[in-house]
Order: C-alpha cells, then sequence, then structure tokens
C-alpha cells in the first residue's frame, strides 16, 4: 500500500514495525500512553472525520502565528488531506540525486491552496532536536511549491519551546538556528535572506489543551436537525478530550 492510500492507523503501525522490539515494549505497553505519534494519531483522526469547517478550520484559526497561511488552510479546509507520518526528502545541492536530508512530521494536511506541515510533540518532557525546526521549515517552502506553506506545531505548552543543545528558544529563533548550513546543504529555490525573511510568516503554534478547548466548545454549540449526526460528532468530539486528557 503506497503512503497515498495508507489510513493514519495503518501507517502508526507501519511506523512501530520499524521500532526496536525493547523500545516497543517498553514504549507502548501502556498502550502508547505519552507518545507523540500515538497522541497525534487519537486526535487528528477524529477531526479528519468532524465537519471541517466547524472543528479543524477552528483549530487552525484559534492557532498563534502565521495569520495568512493559517487563514489559507482554514478558508480551503474541505479540501484538506491528510496524510501521517510521511517520509520526506530535500535534494542535495552538491549530488542532486542524493538527499540533503530527510525529515518525517507527525502529519501533512495539503490542498491545491495550502501546504501544512504537522509537527506533534508529545504533552510532557518535549523538546526538539537541535536541526528539526531548520530542517522542517526549509522542507514546508521546498514541498509547497506554489501553495501557501504553514509549519504548525502542537506543544505540549506555550513557547519558548526546548531545543536540544540550545535550551528554551522562542520558535523564530529555533527555525533560524541552522539556516545557513542548510541553505548550503540543500537544492532550493531561495537565497539564504529569502529563507530568513520568510521564517514569520510560516509557523504556528497551537497547545493540546487548545485543541481540546475548542473542539468541546464547538461540539457544544454544533447543531443539526439529525439527532444521529449529532451523536456522532459528540462521540468523535469526546474522543480527541478522552486522548488529550489521558495523555497529560
Amino acid at each position: 500500500m503506497s503512503s497515498d492510500e495508507s489510513t493514519v492507523l495503518g501507517r502508526l503501525l507501519e511506523e512501530l514495525s520499524w521500532e526496536g522490539h525493547e523500545r516497543i515494549k517498553s514504549a507502548y505497553r501502556a498502550g502508547g500512553r505519552g507518545q507523540e505519534n500515538v497522541l497525534a494519531a487519537e486526535v487528528l483522526m477524529p477531526l479528519d472525520f468532524l465537519p471541517r469547517t466547524s472543528f479543524l478550520g477552528a483549530v487552525l484559526l484559534a492557532a498563534h502565528g502565521g495569520d495568512r497561511a493559517r487563514a489559507t488552510a482554514a478558508a480551503d479546509v474541505e479540501q484538506l488531506r491528510l496524510s501521517f507520518l510521511d517520509q520526506l526528502y530535500v535534494p542535495s545541492r552538491s549530488t542532486p540525486d542524493k538527499h540533503a536530508f530527510e525529515v518525517q512530521p507527525d502529519a501533512q494536511l495539503i490542498s491545491d491552496q495550502s501546504y501544512v506541515l504537522v509537527e506533534a510533540k508529545r504533552i510532557r518532557q518535549a523538546q526538539f532536536q537541535a536541526r528539526q525546526l531548520s530542517r522542517e521549515y526549509v522542507t514546508v517552502l521546498q514541498h509547497a511549491a506554489d501553495r501557501v506553506p504553514l509549519l504548525l506545531l502542537i506543544l505540549g505548552s506555550e513557547p519558548p519551546v526546548k531545543v536540544d543543545k540550545h535550551g528554551r528558544l522562542d520558535i523564530g529563533q529555533a527555525i533560524r538556528l541552522y539556516l545557513e548550513e542548510l541553505h548550503a546543504q540543500a537544492d532550493i529555490d531561495l537565497t539564504l535572506d529569502e529563507l530568513r525573511a520568510r521564517v514569520d510568516d510560516t509557523w504556528a503554534w497551537i497547545t493540546w489543551a487548545e485543541v481540546g478547548d475548542i473542539v468541546a466548545r464547538q461540539a457544544q454549540s454544533f447543531k443539526n436537525s439529525d439527532s444521529s449526526v449529532v451523536g456522532g460528532v459528540h462521540r468523535l468530539s469526546s474522543a480527541i478530550r478522552r486522548a488529550v486528557a489521558w495523555h497529560s
């Protein structure tokens, strides 16, 4: 099955199959509690099925930063296609048939107008790898092509974020850390100055708690003449809130 045909659950199970046996036993014997890829799957899958404008659109609009990119994604929310745990590559500048680096975001939300890369962190004791945000930012710009790019971070707590070897940084600072190095490595059609200039328009963040609160409010106000539809909306929204609470 290709990645375009995979379900969220299928991609999660495929990802787990590549992890070491002992790591799987220790990390997932409690149902994956606290693991960011499990939390992301348990929240993004219901969000994919809930009425898009009322729920996923509301989450996008409530995030912080990247105003134009968020508005574009929210306006196109009914057309966004969700994929999960894809491997993304950026070509090498010096060796075109090789990769400068690869990233594996938790999800992508893609339409003809918008390209959203979703990076979800666990609620407790989360940190980014030193080059992670720089690489994901370059990847967003590379893969967006003529669509509006957005790097959406779902965090356990408000920024600043913890970055390995650098302590706590603002998100923009963390993205800019390795742009000069990556620009020298990656084959991208942007100058270093252009890369730096686009940073603040390209990222946004929201916390898991905010996602849960938004979903709860939207479910409470959701109206439909079909009681079965209303019941389905409440079951899916409750699943999201339970997942956030359980992983907290």
